[in-house]
């Protein structure tokens, strides 16, 4: 399945001020973390388009044809309600709609898999969707924003707080979005 982003990208006029997270942030401690020390927790893969490896404490992803594609790998805890978050450090090359994020509330393997995704791009934007196995749904449509550095060997903190059918978006520790979906 491949994903075009609009040609229109809605761009954000009313960013949030930007603050220091708090020193309690995320609310409660933590039930479950992955330094990836061995890659036990991952579902990793390779094929044509993606390869996933464990290495140097960190997940790595390639994308050999990235255009329009997305991949991904999960983990084992099902969780229900929840804060999710995850550092991401972009490569050499990281242009325009290349882009990564978080894959949660996931069903199924990676052909028949459901869920959300909280996505960034390498031009600057941001997105989430919700995949029901053969379609995606825009809930946030490609958004530029200020708190996103563009291009390549930049690192952002992508944050999801799921509680019911709300899903709330943070971007280095600054809440951007949020959405509610029964999905």
């Amino acid at each position: 399945q491949t994903y075009d982003p609009p040609s229109s990208i809605r761009v954000d006029d009313s960013q949030p001020e930007l603050q220091p997270t708090p020193e309690d942030w995320p609310p409660g401690k933590p039930i479950w973390q992955d330094q990836f020390e061995d890659a036990e927790n991952w579902a990793i893969y390779q094929n044509v388009d993606f390869g996933f490896e464990v290495e140097d404490g960190r997940l790595q992803m390639a994308a050999y044809t990235p255009e329009g594609q997305d991949g991904w790998v999960t983990a084992w805890p099902r969780l229900v309600d929840f804060y999710l978050e995850g550092v991401f450090t972009t490569g050499p090359i990281c242009r325009g709609t290349d882009r990564y994020g978080l894959w949660l509330r996931a069903s199924g393997g990676q052909k028949d898999s459901s869920g959300y995704l909280f996505g960034v791009s390498c031009s600057g934007h941001y997105m989430l969707r919700s995949y029901d196995g053969q379609t995606y749904f825009d809930l946030v449509p490609w958004t530029a924003s200020s708190l996103i550095q563009p291009g390549p060997d930049q690192t952002h903190r992508l944050g999801v707080l799921a509680e019911g059918d709300r899903l709330a978006l943070y971007l280095n520790g600054i809440e951007i979005s949020s959405v509610q979906d029964s999905r």
